[in-house]
């Protein structure tokens, strides 16, 4: 049994494409994933527009192209500036496979398409080699042994992202009723405008009768509302910067644009701080023909040790392994062949959340050895340390998905020693984050 998913179609109101990305994103964020808001155009014609989303739901399964051609349709990441020129003479099929992802991601892929086809896309075309698609039977899909087997064994990681432990990923029963809670949260989320009350921590939220659970799942919904934002803000540059203005003013319009407020340059406090301002000089042109994959991941790694870099390095052991496990596999790709393009996006974001999660979690230092009494700053600490070592696993689980489909660029060997390597890094996280909650926890006894 293929375990791909093909779709083709046309947005009926390119008017409510932004609509259509917030929900998604929310859906997303809901599921554990990641989305990119998307927007480019053609250099002779700025209201040719591609704009839309990348979409990785679950560790192994491909990019899931959402993205939108100035005439409607949806097209794959290898079209975009075939988009923009109108050199695209109708709708394309686009794919995601999912052979190296969880069940549910898979049904978290159809129920996505059935969805957005409902509210955005009626003409929407899909075709499941899986069949779920065109039956819903769920527990049919969950008889079909040889998909469940394999995407269980290859990433029972996916699964217990979303809930299952490996005992539970084993039991058919559990697994349908999973299935079917996925299905009607990406019905329920897509279905609805994408509001959000306002999010933030007063008073109240602090305190000495604490709910572990309920602290970190907090934490949890201020982090999506984070993503959300900082996405939302990309998109507002983006087309702030189509209409030609230029990045300063773009970034400020932007800002307000998202009802956030700009701060004025008389607020900001420079006298206590040491800035040699002869130090930011106007940069160089960036080199367009490499692969944009490869300068952002060289570009972070250099930018991110610089940071670090000190007479000696005191950084976590941990942190130091994902570092430099990071910049291996930069130099492992750096002639990787384009058709990996989109692969090597999800795992060098995937390492990237790996490493910026531990770097923000480890700096915290959560001890509280020499505290008697719990205090809000304790729990303020406690929540962000969880939830950006949450991050790191997930980006230990996108990365090491995205290495299960770039075997044939690095060969057996090498992908199992990266393989290897990440899943030591995310057993020493998962330990972390025991411990982090045990020391949260201790004070109550």
């Amino acid at each position: 049994m293929g375990v791909t998913v093909h779709y083709r179609g046309q947005f009926v109101d390119l008017d409510r494409v932004e609509d259509f990305e917030d929900r998604v994103l929310d859906l997303v964020l809901d599921l554990g994933g990641k989305a990119e808001v998307w927007r480019s155009t053609a250099d002779d014609d700025p209201s040719r527009i591609v704009r839309g989303l990348l979409v990785n739901l679950e560790p192994g399964q491909d990019t899931l192209s959402l993205l939108v051609s100035p005439e409607g349709w949806l097209i794959t990441p290898f079209q975009i500036e075939e988009a923009e020129r109108g050199e695209v003479p109708e709708p394309p099929w686009c794919f995601c496979k999912t052979q190296f992802g969880s069940v549910t991601g898979h049904v978290a892929v159809v129920e996505l398409l059935a969805a957005i086809r409902k509210e955005f896309l009626p003409q929407l075309e899909v075709l499941d080699d899986s069949g779920y698609w065109e039956t819903r039977d769920a527990q049919e899909l969950a008889r079909k042994k040889s998909f469940l087997d394999r995407a269980i064994t290859a990433f029972a990681s996916g699964l217990q992202q979303h809930g299952l432990t490996a005992e539970a990923a084993e039991d058919t029963n559990i697994l349908l009723t999973r299935i079917e809670r996925i299905a009607a949260k990406v019905q329920r989320t897509i279905g609805r405008p994408s509001e959000h009350p306002p999010i933030g921590l007063g008073d109240e939220d602090f305190g000495t009768d604490r709910d572990i659970a309920a602290t970190e799942a907090q934490y949890d919904e201020l982090f999506k509302h984070t993503e959300r934002r900082k996405e939302q803000l990309h998109r507002a540059i983006e087309e702030r910067l189509q209409r030609g203005e230029d990045h300063s003013t773009a970034f400020e319009n932007a800002l307000r644009d998202i009802g956030l407020t700009v701060p004025d340059k008389s607020d900001w406090r420079i006298d206590d701080v040491d800035v040699d301002f002869n130090e930011f000089e106007e940069e160089g042109p960036v080199d367009l023909d490499a692969n944009e994959w490869q300068v952002n991941a060289e570009d972070a790694v250099t930018e991110f040790e610089d940071e670090l870099e000190v007479e000696e390095r005191d950084d976590h052991p941990l942190l130091r392994r994902a570092t430099d496990l990071w910049h291996t596999l930069t130099k492992q790709f750096e002639n990787a062949d384009d058709s990996h393009e989109q692969t090597l996006r999800t795992l060098f974001r995937g390492l990237g959340d790996m490493v910026g999660g531990l770097a923000q979690a480890t700096s915290r230092a959560f001890e509280r050895d020499d505290v008697d009494e719990f205090s809000p700053m304790d729990e303020i600490e406690f929540g962000l340390t969880v939830t950006q070592l949450k991050r790191s696993l997930r980006g230990v689980a996108f990365a090491r998905g995205a290495l299960c489909n770039l075997r044939s660029a690095v060969g057996a060997a090498d992908a199992e020693r990266f393989h290897s390597a990440l899943k030591n890094i995310n057993n020493d996280i998962i330990e972390e984050l025991h411990r982090v909650r045990e020391r949260f926890q201790g004070d109550e006894d």
